[in-house]
């Protein structure tokens, strides 16, 4: 509303990049322009930090469910704390580096999507236990879903490429964790008392 409300729609697609910054000028000039900036790089490098630790805490989890290679107890904790962070930034950089950033917006936001409405679906699949009220897990569930058909769709249409990427990612993804359970064989799951059932 705010950045309709200041500059015309001609404008607004000109600067599409900062259009929040643009918007900021008309009422404080240069120094609103440079203020939105420096929010947008402090809110950025929060995001980030905040995605790699969340993303890289569950490297440990993930190995309690035998999808990771198992490490000796006593190490197993911290070695794929430390181990899921370096391997994720450098991937990250990689990625950040040598791919476009719409590529990588695109596999951000399908990603997340995903991720969401995988929680809520499953949050629907355990409502004896986590007693949900049903309607709105299918809600987010049907929602989430929606939008990464939503965000295909209009990336097809705009950027082929992109689509391609994602494929290629989400792909990928899938085949690894498929081969790596069929070389090893294990089980997915571990006895019950044996499973985390939270992440302190």
């Amino acid at each position: 509303m705010v950045t309709v409300g200041n500059l015309p729609i001609a404008q607004i697609v000109a600067a599409q990049d900062y259009a929040l910054a643009e918007a900021s000028t008309p009422f404080l000039g240069q120094s609103g322009f440079l203020l939105i900036v420096i929010a947008a790089l402090l809110s950025t490098t929060s995001a980030i930090n905040a995605t790699l630790y969340g993303t890289t805490r569950f490297s440990y989890l993930i190995s309690q469910f035998g999808e990771l290679p198992a490490l000796p107890k006593k190490e197993t904790k911290s070695l794929h704390i430390e181990g899921g962070l370096l391997i994720t930034s450098l991937i990250t950089l990689v990625i950040t580096n040598f791919l476009d950033l719409r590529n990588i917006s695109t596999m951000a936001s399908a990603g997340f999507l995903l991720i969401f409405a995988s929680v809520n679906w499953t949050n629907y699949r355990l409502r004896k236990r986590t007693k949900p009220f049903c309607p709105i897990a299918m809600l987010g569930t049907v929602a989430c879903l929606g939008a990464v058909v939503a965000l295909v769709w209009e990336t097809m249409i705009t950027h082929p490429k992109n689509v391609l990427a994602l494929v290629v990612m989400l792909g990928s993804s899938i085949l690894i964790a498929f081969a790596y359970q069929r070389i090893h064989k294990k089980d997915k799951f571990k006895k019950k008392e044996e499973v985390p059932h939270c992440i302190p």
